[in-house]
């Protein structure tokens, strides 16, 4: 199966809102054996997501087209895709139950008739549930260039795409695929960069015979390999992680704050946070990942000096004779969020991400992390290039590094 995508919307072009959905069903479809093979974004136009449905038909027998099938005017895939496909279109009355039930649960008076747009039904064509909007999905198989094919329409929220697709379409899609898979595993490998898992993958010549895929992040990087033979996979994957040593997660393993999470559960630890550079970003990253609240147990986020000293215990003279941004301060944040808010562990970052405010001493992107852990404070320097979020990013996944050396008791330098 050759699977394709087309997402449509003038929104996705115009940098208003982000394409999460393509990440996402990359995923989700790499998880089941799937991929895909070229993806294109269009603007709301029938022209334009015509020229898109030809061009994706020289290439796949199977397209999902996602976005579009709302009720306002820019709302043209079901109109595009029957134009281009010769069929004819009419309203089907269960789906304009559908329409006005959904309406009536959040207003007043008679659904407007514009919205009863979302019942139109290419002939031919069946229904895909849509467990949480009133567009429903829209499937069809027809011929073109003398072979079959199977188009899918799709909502564009993700909140209703993603459901639709793991639910539905995607069983569907492993049935058309049949034996046809393709298996594709990694990790992460925390601390270390691109070239030095290119190095390992050349020294073993894993990329002559798979698929080889590096993704770096403030992390580190991480490391795909893919192919047909799952086992063969697994073993090529697993010899190149050997050789990654210390910061090398399991197979599977993408997430180090997931990998934190997970660790310190199983060992029974607490976690809190203390920052003020990143005014919160640590937290939110953990609390993101599922199961958290067994291990974490609040922040600090502290960006003036007098919260520093109201809500951590720092010392006035501290912050007097040292400044915000230095060694000290984050020591004594560290200590002070595991004493203050009762934890095994602490995480503190204190820096100038800029892009004003730094001195020639203390230059922007100066920064101080520091891990609190079995009592003991360590506290390491950081010097940062790049703009406000990416010193931001990097001291978030360098404290994240750093509470995973202290817990885990590897001994993996934090690269960035």
């Amino acid at each position: 199966m050759k699977l394709e995508c087309i997402f449509t919307g003038n929104e996705l072009l115009t940098g208003s809102t982000v394409n999460t959905n393509i990440s996402e069903l990359g995923k989700l479809l790499t998880a089941n054996g799937l991929e895909i093979g070229f993806a294109c974004t269009c603007r709301d136009s029938r022209a334009g997501i015509s020229r898109a449905i030809a061009s994706a038909l020289d290439r796949a027998d199977t397209v999902i087209i996602c976005g579009g099938l709302g009720g306002t005017s820019d709302d043209l895939s079901i109109e595009a895709a029957s134009r281009f496909f010769g069929l004819k279109t009419s309203s089907d009355p269960e789906l304009e139950e559908k329409v006005r039930a959904f309406w009536a649960q959040r207003h007043t008076g008679h659904c407007p008739k514009f919205l009863l747009k979302q019942a139109l039904l290419p002939e031919t064509a069946r229904k895909i549930p849509n467990d949480f909007g009133s567009a429903t999905g829209i499937a069809f198989d027809t011929v073109f260039d003398g072979e079959s094919r199977r188009i899918y329409l799709t909502p564009g929220p993700p909140h209703e795409f993603l459901p639709m697709m793991e639910n539905y379409i995607v069983p569907e899609l492993c049935e058309r695929a049949g034996s046809d898979r393709i298996f594709t595993l990694g990790f992460l490998a925390c601390g270390s960069g691109e070239a030095k898992l290119s190095t390992i993958v050349r020294k073993l010549k894993t990329d002559e015979k798979f698929n080889c895929a590096y993704t770096a992040c403030a992390e580190g990087c991480r490391f795909y390999i893919s192919g047909t033979d799952k086992d063969a996979v697994t073993a090529a994957l697993e010899e190149v992680r050997a050789n990654v040593g210390d910061g090398a997660l399991d197979i599977g393993e993408l997430s180090l704050e997931a990998k934190l999470i997970s660790l310190m559960s199983e060992k029974g630890l607490t976690l809190s946070t203390a920052e003020s550079c990143t005014g919160g970003l640590i937290s939110a990253l953990i609390t993101d990942v599922p199961g958290a609240s067994a291990v974490y147990m609040g922040s600090a986020v502290t960006y003036s000096n007098e919260m520093k000293e109201r809500l951590l215990g720092v010392p006035h003279d501290t912050l007097e004779n040292f400044g915000a941004v230095s060694a000290e301060t984050a020591q004594a944040m560290a200590a002070g969020a595991c004493r203050n808010l009762g934890t095994d562990a602490s995480i503190a970052v204190t820096g100038i991400a800029g892009p004003r405010g730094g001195t020639p001493e203390k230059p922007v992107g100066l920064v101080y992390v520091g891990v609190c852990f079995k009592g003991k404070v360590n506290v390491i320097e950081l010097r940062l290039r790049g703009t406000r979020s990416a010193v931001r990013e990097r001291t978030r996944a360098c404290a994240l590094l750093e509470l995973f050396k202290a817990v885990s008791g590897e001994d993996t330098e934090c690269w960035v």
